[in-house]
């Protein structure tokens, strides 16, 4: 099971902000419609810590654990989230592997899609411009797999294909032709 995905949510998601926000406190469903959602998160660990793991004697040093998982969020925070992909593939049987792509010259693709019949490499970025800098870890993996449809999700307000024949979709169009299947994944 997966948390919350933009297709179960997505209609109360009207700003970047409120996107934001959501990614920031996860798609929990009974934290997702919290007042406090840091708090209630909180008490949801005490209450996994207390219930699962003490009582399945799982962990011996249960603040220390505790420490762990908050850390764990933290840092997980800091990597690509490529959860609501990875809910739309599951929910909709799809058989499309997930693969991160860097070069040994440090280029790098934040997600490759590989299906039997085709591959995607998609970049995520939160700009509202896009520079040739974000483009070259596409361009780079395309020297190889000149056949990858080229994505890159952003805040830019317009969706185009750019003169080096990569999609440039804003985050909204992003999620809707996702969850509507208009991508082509399979």
């Amino acid at each position: 099971m997966f948390p919350l995905t933009f297709s179960e949510i997505g209609s109360q998601l009207k700003t970047i902000s409120e996107l934001e926000r959501r990614l920031l406190i996860g798609g929990l469903p009974s934290i997702f419609d919290s007042k406090k959602p840091f708090d209630d998160f909180d008490d949801y660990i005490q209450l996994y810590l207390n219930e699962e793991i003490k009582a399945e004697g799982l962990v011996r040093n249960h603040d220390a654990f505790h420490r762990f998982l908050q850390v764990s969020a933290l840092t997980n925070a800091k990597e690509i989230n490529i959860s609501e992909i990875r809910a739309f593939l599951s929910y909709c049987g799809k058989k499309s592997e997930l693969f991160y792509w860097r070069s040994t010259s440090k280029f790098e693709v934040d997600l490759i899609i590989k299906s039997s019949t085709q591959m995607w490499a998609l970049e995520i970025k939160s700009k509202k411009v896009i520079t040739k800098k974000e483009r070259k870890g596409l361009l780079a993996f395309a020297e190889d797999y000149p056949k990858v449809k080229k994505i890159i999700v952003s805040l830019e307000g317009r969706h185009f294909i750019d003169e080096d024949k990569i999609e440039i979709i804003p985050i909204f169009d992003f999620l809707k032709m996702l969850w509507a299947d208009e991508l082509g994944f399979d």
